[in-house]
């Protein structure tokens, strides 16, 4: 799904909700310092958009975490994942969980796609 700025990808682990946004960008930038103060403002709104469609899907939600990494992909990309006191990493990162991942079934991807689509475009 593409937003005004950023491009949103599911990743495919079941045991957390977790999306990435990507800004689209046309030169590769790998921190928000590469951002203009525009871009950057773009990419707090579509963080928050999404964070909040997050907590209206993944209804077990008790928090959200946000992270920016670019050591691994040297492009800007944040972590948005949706976090509960049962999930199987708590309270540890998921970023390096031991926990193999679990992926969604076809079915189950665009099932989730669809209601994540359907609850961004009511914040935006």
């Amino acid at each position: 799904m593409n937003l005004k700025l950023c491009r949103v990808f599911l990743n495919d682990n079941k045991n957390h909700p977790w999306l990435i946004l990507v800004p689209r960008l046309p030169v590769i930038t790998q921190n928000v310092l590469g951002l203009s103060d525009e871009q950057y403002a773009q990419l707090c709104r579509e963080k928050r958009i999404v964070m909040a469609a997050m907590v209206n899907v993944f209804k077990q939600t008790e928090q959200m975490n946000a992270a920016e990494f670019a050591s691994g992909v040297r492009q800007l990309h944040m972590h948005l994942i949706a976090r509960h006191t049962k999930d199987i990493a708590w309270p540890k990162s998921v970023i390096d969980s031991p926990h193999p991942a679990v992926p969604y079934s076809e079915e189950e991807k665009a099932d989730l796609c669809n209601r994540l689509k359907a609850a961004i475009g009511a914040l935006s």
